[in-house]
């Protein structure tokens, strides 16, 4: 059926059309009922038509005088159901129209408008029920949207939209109050509305089509702010950084706030407490103070004061800020130091009291261990101020192993090339102090020297590697400028008891020279503990690698255990010989036997190495998880372990270190503290967080905590900074000492708790005394990154702050 038509004037033909058409009101119409010589619209008939169908609407004039029709409009009554943007209008007395997809049988409206040669407008209207016939679910858009900024700019998105049975192909935002359809085509909108005083709302469309062309959108509306009336301005986050701040650095006091109004805002910062410092740029959102060289181990707070009024005397708003000074980490004692304080970490008599007796397998004298104080942290709720600093480690070359011609600086050079933010090379210190290399022989070049000779090039490096290569170190992290940072280390190997890394140290040792290789590791325990002035490594850091593979010694035996055991069984006597069963008491770094003074730099152990993940064909099931049981302070490494020339490949495993600054003593800090986790090969771009959270105290992984609280909340969050890495597939593992081979009938490291899930949180309830968490994350079943713990000691006082 028809609506009866009707009549309105106008003035221009184009405000008639936008007034009657695309306002969605109905046109103010005279009733010319009565009047002779009338002329009638009519639309075509009601009808119905399939969706993705195309139909056309035709509008017919009857007339029987000279008043000739000079415009037609086209146009839907509303557009809440259906959506059909610019296809749905014409200027035509036809209207070609391809109807969209709907999810239910739907009855749309249409008008038609016809303005005269009188300048009389005629309008019509007609009925479409569009017939549900197409099997495919529309999108479901969802739209997040944050309050309109002061400047008057809206930021939403639409990308959490779905669609159940295929996927979203592109997105359309359109401002219905305006008329405006922007250009952005993505899932986020990003735009300025019109200023205005008062405060305005605005209609806006999200519109997304999956890859049937179905569409689907949602309505919202926005509102502007209201600058009739002057408000205060507010601080969104005032801080320092870095934090903590080091002796002789330059502290950045920063503030950001908004103001309602759009007013231009004014600073005012001034020192409220600490030392008295300078302040430089104290009327500026950004200020500096540089930190005196004798002030540390304190406290300094700030105030900052915004206004929109250049006197602060009214709409102001103000904030505290507090800048933690602690001393530079490079903690190396001079002579005058050691002659003061003889007995301070880093002097010669620290060191000897500090050197294990000679088959005691255990060092004398008092040292900290990690487990009796917990490292500084001072990034706040959301960690401001620490990087998350992409690492190589466990590099070889020509200078023990690895590919003939190639040396330190090429590594260096190339892990700095391909983004990392720092690399640790560690040469066999078997072949260190004599110029010859042992390559692989299929690596050998057309050098005839280069099978022989580690650096046939330039001899002198040959006969000075482990000097050569820290100058080596020291000029890549000198040409980076700050951001990239190369360090030296070595490989003491063991056939019998395992490898390990020692990193950042003075002196280097080689277990093929002594006891170390078959019969010992006292002899590198008394060496890691003794100052370096002594000759000792008192100032590396040691990760275990590879755990297990050294085997020779230990697979022999258990073979021969097994032989006996079967011989022992069929003559049905006693096995005696029970001990070979047991393999080698040695393997494995004697099974990981726990040394208390070394703990404190004994920092990591190899989770993922070249292409492979170690950790689970460890003992009972976790190599991490058992040295952790028998007391180690450990965080997991990624270890390339490359003997070619990809080093920083993408097919490599990564180490990451939480760090407040990219140089050695911070990064060498982070180590300490335990602040790192490890990415497997192909997941350069993974990023993670596990932090234990008390009240507004949030402690970072590698963290010891001591509470007499009966819970603690364990929060994690796993991201990727490849924006097209949607983490499809992830979820997260929750390791306990709980859940170890003791607790559980399987005598085997598994799971305490599990979700499929990139961000949540856990809340455990630690038993009495000493327990430990840490995250695997996975995707499907593949583990892709391993963070470090944190240690709950449950029953006990916080613990002090750790003195570096």
């Amino acid at each position: 059926m028809l609506y009866k038509a009707r009549l309105c004037s106008i003035v221009l033909l184009m405000s008639v059309l936008a007034a009657c058409g695309d306002n969605n009101e109905t046109t103010a119409v005279t009733s010319v009922d009565g009047q002779e010589n009338q002329p009638v619209l009519n639309a075509s008939e009601n009808l119905q038509a399939a969706e993705r169908s195309v139909v056309e609407l035709t509008a017919t004039v009857q007339s029987q005088d000279q008043n000739a029709v000079v415009a037609y409009a086209w146009f839907p009554t509303n557009e809440d159901k259906v959506f059909f943007g610019d296809e749905g209008r014409s200027n035509e007395s036809v209207l070609s129209l391809k109807l969209p997809q709907v999810n239910q049988d739907t009855v749309v409206e249409f008008v038609v408008q016809a303005q005269f040669s009188d300048n009389t407008v005629l309008e019509d209207r007609v009925e479409i029920e569009i017939r549900n016939t197409f099997e495919n679910a529309l999108p479901i858009v969802k739209v997040a949207a944050t309050p309109v900024q002061s400047d008057n700019r809206l930021l939403a998105s639409a990308c959490e939209s779905t669609d159940t049975d295929g996927t979203i192909q592109g997105y359309q935002w359109r401002n219905e109050t305006l008329k405006i359809t922007y250009e952005e085509s993505g899932c986020n909108l990003n735009v300025q509305l019109p200023n205005s005083p008062e405060s305005k709302t605005y209609t806006f469309r999200a519109v997304a089509t999956d890859n049937e062309e179905g569409v689907g959108f949602t309505l919202f509306e926005v509102t502007t702010p209201d600058r009739s009336v002057n408000t205060a301005p507010v601080i969104q986050n005032a801080r320092a950084l870095p934090e903590p701040v080091r002796p002789g650095e330059s502290l950045s006091l920063q503030v950001s706030a908004t103001d309602a109004n759009g007013d231009a805002l004014f600073y005012r910062w001034a020192q409220t407490g600490g030392a008295s410092v300078q302040l430089v740029n104290a009327d500026k959102a950004s200020a500096q103070v540089l930190i005196p060289s004798d002030l540390a181990n304190q406290a300094l707070t700030f105030r900052i004061e915004v206004s929109d009024r250049e006197n602060f005397s009214i709409s102001t708003d103000q904030r505290d800020v507090v800048a933690n000074v602690r001393a530079n980490t490079d903690q190396t004692a001079s002579l005058l130091d050691c002659l003061q304080a003889p007995t301070r970490s880093g002097c010669p008599l620290a060191g000897l009291l500090a050197t294990p007796p000679l088959g005691t397998g255990q060092p004398g004298g008092q040292q900290i261990s990690a487990g009796q104080c917990t490292p500084f942290y001072g990034g706040g709720v959301n960690g401001l101020g620490y990087a998350h600093l992409l690492g190589a480690m466990h590099e070889h070359t020509a200078y023990s192993d690895g590919q003939a011609n190639t040396d330190p600086l090429q590594v260096y050079q190339q892990t700095r090339e391909r983004g990392m933010d720092f690399v640790m090379s560690s040469d066999h210190s078997d072949n260190l102090a004599i110029p010859l290399a042992l390559p692989d022989t299929s690596n050998c070049t057309s050098n005839p020297l280069s099978c022989l000779i580690s650096d046939p090039d330039n001899l002198g490096n040959s006969l000075s590697k482990w000097q050569s290569t820290l100058r080596q170190a020291n000029q890549v992290t000198g040409e980076s400028l700050g951001l990239f940072t190369a360090m030296r280390g070595f490989e003491w190997t063991s056939d019998r008891f395992g490898h390990a890394n020692v990193y950042l140290s003075k002196n280097n040792i080689n277990a093929k020279a002594g006891p170390g290789y078959v019969v010992s590791m006292d002899l590198f325990w008394q060496w890691f503990v003794l100052s370096p002035q002594l000759g000792g490594g008192g100032d590396g850091l040691m990760v275990f690698n590879h755990p297990g593979r050294e085997d020779a010694i230990h697979s022999v035996l258990l073979q021969i255990g097994e032989g006996l055991g079967q011989a022992t069984r069929m003559a049905g006597a006693l096995n005696a010989l029970n001990v070979f069963r047991q393999g080698d008491p040695a393997y494995a770094f004697n099974d990981f036997k726990y040394i208390a003074p070394a703990d404190y730099r004994v920092v990591g152990l190899e989770v993922f190495g070249k292409g492979d993940e170690y950790d689970t064909d460890g003992k009972f099931g976790s190599w991490y998880g058992h040295a952790l049981d028998k007391g180690w302070y450990l965080g997991p490494v990624g270890s390339e372990d490359h003997h070619a020339t990809d080093w920083g490949g993408s097919s490599l495993p990564k180490t990451v270190v939480i760090a407040r600054n990219n140089t050695q003593a911070e990064i060498r800090e982070a180590f300490l503290a335990r602040r790192f986790y490890t990415v497997a090969q192909q997941e350069n771009a993974l990023r993670i967080r596990f932090d234990a959270v008390q009240g507004e105290q949030r402690h970072p992984m590698g963290s010891r905590i001591g509470t007499r609280n009966p819970t603690v909340q364990l929060e994690f969050d796993v991201r990727s900074v490849d924006p097209l890495d949607s983490l499809q597939g992830v979820s997260v593992e929750l390791f306990s000492s709980q859940s170890g081979p003791s607790r559980n009938s399987q005598m085997n490291y598994v799971p305490l708790a599990a979700q499929p899930a990139k961000t949540g949180q856990f809340s455990v309830a630690p038993t009495e005394g000493k327990n430990w968490y840490f995250l695997r994350v996975k995707r499907g079943d593949r583990i892709v990154a391993v963070s470090a713990p944190i240690w709950v000691f449950q029953g006990a006082n916080p613990l002090p702050e750790c003195v570096l």
